[in-house]
C-alpha cells in the first residue's frame, strides 16, 4: 500500500508538472500538438511497460524506475524555467532569454512577451482577489468545463483498465493475458495518434 501510495503520489506530481510546463514553454501555433504530444508519450510509457512485463519481473522495472527517476531530476535542473512565471514575476528579461534559447534566435521574443502578459494575471494579484474573481461567470464557466471532462475522464476506467488488463483476459485461452493486454496501451496510442491528427486539421 505504501509503495502505491508513493507511485501515484509521485506520478500525480509529474504530470501535473508536465501539462503545466509544456503549453508554457510552447508557442502559440505550437502549443495544441506539444501537449498532445505529452499523452501521446504517456502511452508510449505504457506500452513500453506492458510490453516489457510479458520476460521481465516488478524488480526489473523498479531499477528501471529509478534511472527515470534520475533523468527526470536532471532534466528538471537542467531545464530554463518557464518564460510565464518570469512574466508573472517581472522579469521579462530572463524570461525573454529563455524563449531565445527554447525557440531560436530568429523569434520575435518581444511580441512573445506581450501576448503572454496579456493571458496571465501577475505575482501580485492576491489569492483573496483571484477567488473573487470565481464570481464571474466567464472565468467559473471554464473551470466548471474543465471538471467535468476530468470527472468524465475518471470514470472511464483508465486507471481500471491500466491495473487489470491483464487480469481481465486472464481466463481466455488462446493467448498469453500478458500478451493480450497489450492491445490496452496500443490502442491508446492510437487513440493519441487520432486526436493529435484532428488538431493538426482543425486548427
Amino acid at each position: 500500500m505504501i509503495g502505491v501510495a508513493l507511485v501515484g503520489y509521485h506520478t500525480g506530481i509529474a504530470v501535473i508538472v508536465g501539462i503545466t510546463y509544456i503549453p508554457e514553454v510552447s508557442l502559440d501555433n505550437q502549443r495544441k500538438v506539444m501537449s498532445g504530444g505529452f499523452g501521446f508519450s504517456i502511452r508510449i510509457g505504457l506500452f513500453i511497460v506492458y510490453f516489457a512485463g510479458i520476460w521481465q519481473s516488478f524488480r526489473w522495472f523498479t531499477v528501471f524506475g529509478l534511472f527515470q527517476v534520475c533523468m527526470y531530476c536532471l532534466l528538471i535542473i537542467i531545464n530554463p524555467l518557464s518564460p510565464v512565471w518570469y512574466v508573472q514575476q517581472g522579469l521579462d528579461d530572463k524570461a525573454k532569454s529563455t524563449l531565445l534559447y527554447l525557440h531560436g534566435s530568429e523569434l520575435d521574443a518581444d511580441t512573445e512577451i506581450q501576448k503572454i502578459k496579456g493571458k496571465t494575471l501577475s505575482s501580485k494579484i492576491s489569492w483573496s482577489e483571484r477567488f473573487r474573481a470565481l464570481k464571474d461567470w466567464k472565468v467559473l464557466k471554464p473551470i466548471i468545463i474543465l471538471s467535468v471532462l476530468a470527472s468524465l475522464k475518471e470514470l472511464g476506467g483508465h486507471e481500471a483498465m491500466v491495473a487489470y488488463s491483464s487480469h481481465i483476459v486472464e481466463n481466455q485461452q488462446a493467448m498469453d493475458p500478458k500478451v493480450a493486454s497489450l492491445f490496452y496501451p496500443i490502442f491508446l496510442i492510437i487513440g493519441s495518434i487520432v486526436c493529435i491528427l484532428v488538431i493538426i486539421i482543425v486548427s
